[in-house]
């Protein structure tokens, strides 16, 4: 029994491996479309990647975060035992980023987001016990990439075509943006190899491949 049992675990790990690489695969795909896109030269319709620093007139206040877009969810209870209260998106506009060849506008109904800004807030906040958000911050530094467009203003636009949209990473005002998500993709990477390697080293060692 104890080589079978090795041999289920195993295949177990590099099923796991297999749906965890599976569910990722969007994720990785958009982290490749980041780290890989060719950087913004000025060029008004050209699909590129930029990188700056956030800007928003018209920010929101998400948890104790001045923010250029969040989210936040509230929980009522602890452990087991909690409970989604609300779910709410955070914006007033359009915000900016400004980056070394000018300024442009985004708009969050045309960029897919992800920030390494999260907070957790322990208080009573409308029939809530805890809030926990995400936020790309006001002064935090962002690296994206889509289409840089002219829309109805003199400021250029990042914008989506069609089913791709544009993408946008953020960190706090002293992160690097692109370090950190390429630390995100190398620990996924790694997690992934490492649950098929040890699947099959169990597998191999029993003689059943």
């Amino acid at each position: 029994t104890g080589p079978r049992t090795f041999a289920l675990i195993a295949l177990g790990l590099v099923g796991i491996g297999l749906v965890v690489g599976l569910v990722g695969l969007p994720t990785y795909l958009a982290q490749r479309r980041l780290l890989g896109g060719k950087p913004w030269d000025g060029t008004v319709g050209a699909y590129a990647m930029i990188e700056g620093t956030v800007k928003d007139p018209t920010p929101v206040k998400v948890g104790s975060r001045t923010a250029a877009i969040g989210e936040s969810k509230a929980y009522d209870g602890e452990g087991s035992d909690s409970r989604l209260v609300w779910q709410r998106f955070h914006a007033d506009g359009t915000f900016l980023l400004e980056t070394a060849r000018g300024t442009i506008e985004v708009s969050p109904d045309h960029v897919e987001w992800a920030t390494s800004i999260v907070g957790t807030q322990d208080k009573s906040v409308e029939g809530a016990d805890r809030l926990h958000y995400e936020v790309v911050p006001v002064g935090g530094r962002a690296i994206a990439v889509g289409w840089i467009e002219r829309g109805n203003t003199p400021v250029l636009q990042l914008r989506s075509r069609g089913r791709t949209p544009a993408l946008l990473v953020a960190t706090g005002p002293n992160g690097y943006p692109r370090g950190w998500l390429a630390r995100q993709r190398i620990s996924r990477l790694v997690t992934f190899a490492l649950m098929l390697a040890y699947g099959g080293a169990v597998l191999w060692y029993y003689g059943l491949v």
